[in-house]
C-alpha cells in the first residue's frame, strides 16, 4: 500500500486539501463508507476490531464501529486519499475518530496520517463500556486515580448463637450480597469443616433479596454447630471491602479464613490451612490454598475446569504480574489485617490484590498451602464477571499509583 504523507499544518489548508467533492462521493464508491454528514448523531467512531468479544459488544446509541477497517482495500491510486478526506470530514462533523489495536504498536495502517486528530487505543483490559471513560480521561491530560474511600456502614447484629465451649483458631467470614440461592451451600460447606472449635461471621452487605433471612434461617437451625457464630447487616450497602472489613472487626479468633457467598470450603479447609499456618514465623500473614475452579452452567451443574491458579506467593510475581493472582479464599492473620488498616474499596474489584501489595509493604508475606481446599464457582452474577473485567484498565491505574513498585502493564498512565 503506497501512502503521500501529507503534514499540513492548520484546519484550513486541511480543508483545501481534502475538499468534499469529489473525495466524500469517491469514499462511497471506492471504500463503501457512508457519507460523514450521515453519522453526525453519534459522537464516536471506532475503527478496526478488538477482537470477537470487542465486536459483540459494538451496539451503542452513542458509537459508529468500522470493525472491517484493516480489510478496507487501499491498492487502487485514489482510495488512500479518499479514506484520509472521509477521516477528516468525520472529524469536522464533531465525531471523535478512535482507531483500535491489540498491539499499541501496530500503528502502521494510518502511520502516514500521524497529523490527524485520530485517538490510538490499545483494547487490551478495555471494554466498550468503558471507552467513553478512558476517553474522558486522556482529555483531562490523564490525571492521577483518585484516593479511594472505603465507606464504614452503620451495623446492626440480626442473630448471634454458639454453643459457647473453647476459644476458635480459626474464623471464617462470609461476605454476603444478593446471593440469597447461593449463601446455603457455602454456609454448609463451613459446617462441614474437620476443624471442630470454629467460629463464624457473616456479613450481609445491605441485601436487596432475601440473602440475609435466608442466611439468618440457616443459623437458627445450624448455629449451635460452632463456638460463637455471628450475623451482622450493614444499614446500607458498602461494598465487598467494607463487608470484609466488618466481619473481620467482629472476629475473635487470630485467623480469619474469608469466604465469599458463591464459594465453598472442602471440609479440611480450615484444618489445613491452620496447620500450615501454625508452622510459619510472626511475618506471615497469608496462607492461601490450591482451589478448584468450577464453572457453572446454564443447567446449574457445576463442572470442574481445573485449578483457578498454580502460583504460590512470591514477592517478585506480584511486581510483575498483570493482576491478581492470589484469590481471597485465603487464611489471613487478624493482627497483619489490623496493622495495615484492613481492605480498601477499589471501585470496580481487586480489593484483595490491594489488600496483598499493603501486607508486602507492611513487611508481611504469605505461603502456599499445597492442597485443594476450596472451590470458586464462575458464574455469569460473579463481581468479577458483572464488574472487574470491563474495568481492568481502570483498576490497573488506580493500583499501578497506589504502590509503585508494580509493574501493571495496564496501569501505565500512557498505555
Amino acid at each position: 500500500m503506497a501512502w503521500t504523507r501529507l503534514d499540513p499544518p492548520s484546519t484550513e489548508q486541511l480543508d483545501r486539501q481534502f475538499p468534499a467533492e469529489p473525495w466524500l462521493e469517491r469514499a462511497q464508491t471506492l471504500l463503501g463508507l457512508p457519507a460523514p454528514a450521515a453519522l453526525a448523531g453519534r459522537p464516536l467512531l471506532t475503527l478496526g476490531s478488538g477482537g470477537p468479544s470487542w465486536d459483540a459488544q459494538t451496539g451503542s446509541p452513542e458509537r459508529w464501529c468500522l470493525p472491517g477497517f484493516d480489510q478496507l482495500l487501499l491498492s487502487q491510486a485514489e482510495a488512500p486519499k479518499a479514506l484520509a478526506a472521509w477521516l477528516w470530514h468525520c472529524h469536522r462533523q464533531g465525531i471523535q475518530v478512535v482507531r483500535l489495536s491489540g498491539d499499541a504498536q501496530a500503528q502502521a495502517t494510518l502511520q502516514p496520517l500521524s497529523w490527524m486528530p485520530i485517538d490510538w487505543i490499545c483494547v487490551d483490559g478495555l471494554s466498550p463500556a468503558s471507552l467513553a471513560w478512558e476517553l474522558s480521561w486522556r482529555a483531562q491530560d490523564r490525571p492521577d486515580p483518585a484516593t479511594p474511600s472505603t465507606p464504614r456502614p452503620a451495623t446492626h447484629e440480626l442473630w448471634q448463637g454458639g454453643h459457647g465451649r473453647g476459644a476458635a483458631n480459626v474464623a471464617v467470614v462470609v461476605s454476603l450480597y444478593n446471593y440469597a440461592e447461593r449463601i446455603e451451600a457455602a454456609l454448609a460447606s463451613v459446617a462441614a469443616q474437620q476443624l471442630e472449635t470454629l467460629e463464624l461471621v457473616v456479613v450481609d452487605d445491605a441485601s436487596n433479596d432475601h440473602s440475609a433471612a435466608t442466611a439468618q434461617r440457616w443459623l437458627e437451625q445450624h448455629g449451635h454447630r460452632f463456638c460463637r457464630a455471628q450475623l451482622l447487616q450493614h444499614h446500607q450497602n458498602g461494598g465487598l471491602a467494607a463487608a470484609r472489613n466488618t466481619a473481620f472487626a467482629a472476629t475473635a479468633a487470630p485467623w480469619c479464613l474469608v469466604l465469599d457467598a458463591d464459594n465453598a470450603l472442602l471440609p479440611d479447609a480450615a484444618s489445613s490451612l491452620l496447620a500450615v499456618a501454625e508452622h510459619g514465623n510472626e511475618h506471615l500473614a497469608v496462607v492461601h490454598p490450591l482451589i478448584e475452579l468450577q464453572q457453572e452452567q446454564v443447567t446449574g451443574q457445576l463442572i470442574s475446569a481445573g485449578l483457578l491458579n498454580s502460583l504460590s506467593w512470591q514477592h517478585n510475581l506480584f511486581q510483575r504480574s498483570e493482576g491478581n493472582f492470589i484469590d481471597a479464599m485465603a487464611l489471613v492473620r487478624r493482627r497483619a489485617w489490623e496493622a495495615v488498616g484492613g481492605y480498601v474499596h477499589i471501585p470496580g474489584g481487586w480489593e484483595d490484590f490491594d489488600f496483598w501489595c499493603l501486607l508486602i509493604e507492611a513487611g508481611f508475606h504469605g505461603v502456599l498451602c499445597p492442597a485443594v481446599v476450596a472451590q470458586y464457582r464462575s458464574h455469569g452474577d460473579s463481581m468479577l464477571h458483572q464488574h472487574t473485567h470491563s474495568n481492568v484498565r481502570r483498576i490497573s491505574r488506580l493500583l499501578q499509583h497506589r504502590h509503585p513498585w508494580l509493574n501493571l502493564r495496564l496501569g501505565q498512565a500512557d498505555f
